[in-house]
């Protein structure tokens, strides 16, 4: 057609001038011919954009006729959208003559079969007679082959860079002209040196470790001096930085054309890990030998070559070898020669297919005998999966195959457990004839035929299955005949039409020479199994449908096979990676996490692969632009019916303007919360000054009501003690030392009132029949008031127990009804209420909801007016005349109360009198039973009783011994704790420790009383103490207390308790 169209053009042509035989005759036929054959494509296009002619390689281009081609617009119909505009523009500027000739621009095509090729298009304008621009002349080179090879040829550059910086390979080039080494950034940061590190060879050589220099260095120079091309060796690298590297360099020596040598080049790669995990497998392997040869067992190992190479004690005392004598020689050679090939072959076939294999043969053992073995084995990987043999064990089972010789009995017991199954179909036919000759009850529930057209026809199975599974049945028919057990899925047609999907095992069994005689099978219906199944993937197929078109990242790993199983669209336009990456690699994710998030992120990845759900924000790079984005991912396992963890899957979101939103909120918040706290500082500098002020202002009521008490009381003791002094008959010291241990006992019950006040006293808490205490004080109570006072006491019998210190309350309660006596004393009635009551939230003021016992002592006296009630629980605030009362009773009750974890509630009036209401929890269950009253023994305690006395006020610690000299104890006294310890070890028969607990020195009685007891743990422990101090807390329970003040009988007390 092509040859035609010219022909006919060359005719329409005027002739030019001689020209050689099968020369074109006119210049128009020569200039066409020299068009049509040009070898890039050329396009003529008019000024409107319209092709007007196209020589045969366009025609090509554009899969199409010239006839198809000429006449139609070539931007609209040949290039594609996004290009159109720019070659517009370019036929423009050159018709106009605004372009440099020849303008270039490089486009896509719309070419034959519609597929896109890549030119590069140079345009020159075509003119008329008289010069004028009528169009454009589009030569085009297609240069879609060479793009896609120059970027071919960047991807593997980057790729060789990623692999050297992943895989921690280092490339070098040594110079032999200048001696110098040029060595990759990769290679130096595994020397520990800078990125542009210069060295020769010697200097790299100086750098290794002493103990493999030589070695190298004998390598290296051997390969130079010819005796052998390749440089190959590996040595550790003593880096600056005080590490130690193991690396493997192999190079190859480089000449010229005329021999001599240009220098060396290679590669180093790090193999610390490997040369750790040789030393670690030199080890394993010691310890696996060890526990061979100990087991029962014929153990041995191959290597891939299926060469053996090592087997146990067990194996060579039984064949009656050495271990060298059995390597020397095949082990086959002591296999039966009848069980020889079969044993070969099935090694041989499992070892090429990696798969483990279990059979028996016999063995000739050291007495000639042949022994039966049934040997196991596997394939044998290293850590890294390379595979290195097999690993096989055998054991003698003769006895049991003598045994098993009578198989035949056990027919019975068979066909009992056969006929009773009804879930698995059992048969057996006749190798020769093929014919079934047995078949359990459950074929006729599983297949839905008569037993007997089973036994009747040979090629029953072949004839109902389904006719797609026909060839699949008689196949493995056939192998079973053959001596090769099948297992199979088929569909089977029952005699009532319906289908079920049936799992066959097809197994032969061979007489004693192994010859085949049955053959049998194992059936399990599995149609509901396989229904389940396809169920599973149909919701599978909605997951995915789901997920593709989900706007966050989906995810879902294998946690058995460490596989990538799935990632959705969302994963290319959110990471801006293809999800080919993603799925190549299980850790390609790694990658793409920066570097600061690499630990949280991959910790996060081990724990989800434990089976936990986790949540993790993290930062990643964009592959495609470099872009940071925030990622949010919530991780969960997911478990397979035997709620193991079977997969992990995830999703992710891009978080990034939320995250950038917080922060903003963050730092505003930030200074908004700055400057109130700088205002909260300022406030509370204020309120600390005014509290120290209020604080001094009671320490000095505090003060002066202490003083003036004390002072009473010391005069009385003062005196006492120097009329005694100055005339000591007996009388008068009797009486003047009563008077004057009154007056003391007097202070130490003030001390204990100030104590309360200040909660700082140590109270004895137990759980106590707050019933049985107020029937045992009624005697003290009604006492504590005047005889013409009616006082009427009124206990609810279900009052129960509290957790109290019953003496302290019983100090209250007595308080309560004395300030009622003498609020009464002009006349009136005194009445104590008892009641368990449960309190809502809020009922009574710094109480919690809960039960509660309530002691209420009611007075019809006088009464208070509110100012005076306001005041009644602060300490030293009587209404009292002067001398008559400390103003610290109410106070203790308070304290007392606050300690207990309850309150003291006051309601008063002018004329209407006052009711207190104590409470204290209440406690469940039955009340302790009261001790026994212990009476005074002042016998000596037991001889050879040993004391450590620990006091630092010379005046106590004087009177402390005197007591115990009188009880028959022997003293050693120090004055602090660091003198305690020395004198310990000085009298190695002390038995108890008694100390002080606030004393100098830096140690107090609790720390001292640690130290004794971790030097000796049978030494008793005592501590006394004023009152609860902060020092004592952290021994509460551990160590008995003594109260001071304390006198002989409390002293002799507590000892006789701690050494019974």
């Amino acid at each position: 057609m092509l040859s035609k169209r010219r022909s006919v053009r060359a005719r329409a042509e005027p002739e030019i001038g001689a020209a050689p035989p099968g020369w074109p005759r006119t210049r128009d036929a020569l200039a066409r011919q020299c068009f049509d054959l040009a070898g890039v494509v050329l396009l003529a296009i008019d000024a409107d954009g319209v092709v007007r002619d196209v020589n045969l390689k366009g025609e090509e281009l554009l899969g199409a006729p010239r006839e198809a081609i000429v006449g139609r617009p070539w931007i609209e119909t040949y290039l594609p959208q996004e290009n159109r505009a720019a070659a517009g523009r370019l036929l423009a500027d050159v018709v106009a003559g605004r372009r440099e000739m020849p303008a270039q621009q490089e486009a896509d095509v719309l070419a034959a079969e519609g597929k896109r090729r890549r030119m590069v298009w140079r345009s020159t304008p075509l003119r008329d007679r008289k010069g004028r621009v009528i169009g454009v002349l589009n030569s085009g080179e297609d240069v879609t082959d060479a793009r896609a090879a120059e970027c071919e040829l960047e991807d593997t550059r980057e790729n060789l860079r990623l692999a050297q910086a992943a895989g921690g390979v280092g490339v070098w080039w040594w110079d032999a002209r200048t001696d110098r080494l040029h060595n990759s950034e990769e290679l130096l940061r595994l020397w520990g040196l800078p990125p542009h590190a210069k060295l020769t060879a010697e200097q790299q050589f100086a750098m290794m470790h002493p103990a493999d220099r030589d070695r190298a260095h004998a390598a290296y120079t051997a390969a130079l001096n010819g005796s052998g091309k390749t440089y190959w060796t590996d040595y550790r690298v003593m880096r600056d930085d005080g590490g130690v590297v193991w690396l493997a360099a192999r190079g190859e020596v480089v000449r010229d054309v005329s021999g001599r040598i240009r220098g060396m080049r290679g590669v180093s790669f790090d193999v610390t890990a490997l040369k750790t995990a040789q030393l670690a497998v030199v080890e394993s392997e010691q310890r696996f030998g060890e526990l061979a040869d100990a087991a029962p067992m014929l153990v041995w190992l191959s290597r891939p070559d299926k060469s053996c190479y090592w087997f146990n004690k067990r194996w060579l005392e039984l064949t009656g070898q050495s271990l060298g004598e059995q390597l020397l020689k095949d082990w086959t050679q002591v296999v039966h020669p009848e069980d020889r090939a079969r044993a070969v072959e099935t090694y041989e076939g499992a070892f090429d297919r990696r798969e483990t294999y279990r059979m028996q043969y016999r063995l000739l053992s050291r007495d000639g005998s042949w022994r039966w073995i049934d040997e196991t084995g596997a394939p044998h990987y290293g850590p890294d999966g390379l595979f290195l043999g097999y690993v096989g064990a055998g054991a003698d089972v003769t006895e049991l195959k003598e045994a098993v010789e009578g198989w035949r009995d056990s027919e019975l017991r068979f066909r009992a457990f056969s006929e009773s199954t009804r879930d698995v179909c059992c048969w057996m036919a006749d190798a020769g004839t093929g014919r079934v000759t047995y078949a359990n009850p459950a074929f006729e529930i599983m297949f839905g035929w008569p037993r007997q057209a089973l036994y009747d026809d040979p090629d029953f199975f072949v004839r109902h299955a389904h006719p797609d599974d026909t060839a699949a049945v008689r196949a493995a028919l056939a192998g079973v005949r053959r001596g090769d057990p099948q297992v199979l899925e088929y569909r089977f047609i029952r005699e009532d039409g319906g289908e079920r999907v049936l799992s066959e095992n097809v197994f032969p069994v061979p007489d004693d020479t192994g010859k085949l005689c049955w053959f049998g099978g194992i059936t399990r219906d599995v149609t509901e199994a396989r229904a389940a199944e396809e169920a599973l993937r149909y919701s599978e197929k909605k997951f995915r449908s789901f997920a593709d078109h989900a706007e966050e990242v989906v995810w879902l790993i294998d946690s058995r096979a460490r596989r990538l199983d799935y990632v959705n669209p969302a994963y290319e336009r959110v990471c801006g990676d293809r999800r080919a990456n993603f799925l190549a690699h299980v850790g390609h994710w790694r990658s793409l996490v920066a570097p600061e998030d690499l630990k949280a992120f991959t910790g996060a990845i081990d724990r989800a692969m434990r089976g936990e759900k986790v949540r993790i924000r993290f930062h990643i790079v964009r592959p495609d632009d470099g872009a940071r984005r925030v990622l949010e991912t919530a991780m969960f396992p997911l478990f397979d019916e035997d709620n193991r963890l079977r997969w992990f899957g995830g999703l992710s979101r891009d978080v990034t303007e939320a995250v950038e939103q917080s922060e903003e909120l963050e730092r505003r918040v930030a200074e908004r919360t700055a400057e109130l706290e700088a205002s909260v500082e300022r406030r509370h500098k204020a309120e600390a000054a005014l509290a120290q002020a209020q604080r001094m202002e009671t320490v000095g009521r505090l003060t002066g009501g202490i003083a003036h008490d004390f002072n009473n009381l010391l005069t009385v003791i003062i005196g006492a003690l120097d009329m005694i002094q100055r005339k000591p008959d007996p009388d008068r010291v009797q009486r003047l030392g009563g008077a004057a241990l009154e007056a003391a006992r007097r202070g130490e019950r003030l001390a204990r009132q100030m104590l309360a006040f200040s909660r700082r006293q140590e109270l004895k808490l137990e759980r106590a029949d707050l019933h049985a205490l107020i029937a045992r004080i009624e005697p003290i109570l009604r006492g504590a008031v005047s005889e013409a006072t009616p006082l009427r006491l009124e206990v609810d019998p279900d009052l129960g127990a509290g957790v109290i210190d019953a003496g302290q309350l019983e100090a209250a309660l007595l308080n309560l009804v004395v300030n009622a006596g003498e609020a009464v004393s002009d006349g009136g009635e005194i009445r104590v209420r008892a009641s368990r009551v449960r309190l809502a939230e809020g009922e009574v003021p710094d109480l919690p909801a809960g039960d509660y016992a309530v002691i209420a002592v009611e007075d019809t006296g006088r009464g208070m007016t509110p100012e005076v009630a306001a005041h009644a629980f602060d300490p030293f605030f009587t209404t009292k005349e002067v001398g008559k009362g400390t103003g610290l009773g109410l106070a203790q009750v308070y304290g007392l109360a606050r300690q207990l974890s309850g309150t003291i509630t006051v309601d008063s009036a002018p004329g209407r009198g006052t009711t207190m209401r104590l409470y204290v929890p209440a406690a469940d269950g039955a009340a302790e039973a009261e001790p026994a009253a212990e009476l005074e023994d002042a016998r000596p305690l037991e001889k050879g009783c040993s004391v450590l006395l620990v006091e630092d006020d010379p005046g106590v610690r004087e009177v402390a011994e005197a007591l115990l000299h009188d009880m028959g104890c022997e003293v050693v006294s120090a004055p602090d704790g660091p003198t305690a310890l020395q004198r310990l070890e000085q009298t190695p028969e002390v038995q108890l420790l008694l100390s002080d607990v606030v004393m100098p020195g830096g140690m107090s009685g609790v720390d001292l009383a640690d130290a004794v007891k971790a030097k000796r743990p049978d030494l008793k422990v005592i501590l006394a103490t004023g009152y609860a101090s902060d020092r004592l807390e952290g021994a509460e329970g551990r160590w008995p207390v003594l109260h001071k003040p304390y006198d002989a009988r409390e002293l002799r007390a507590e000892l006789r308790r701690v050494l019974r």
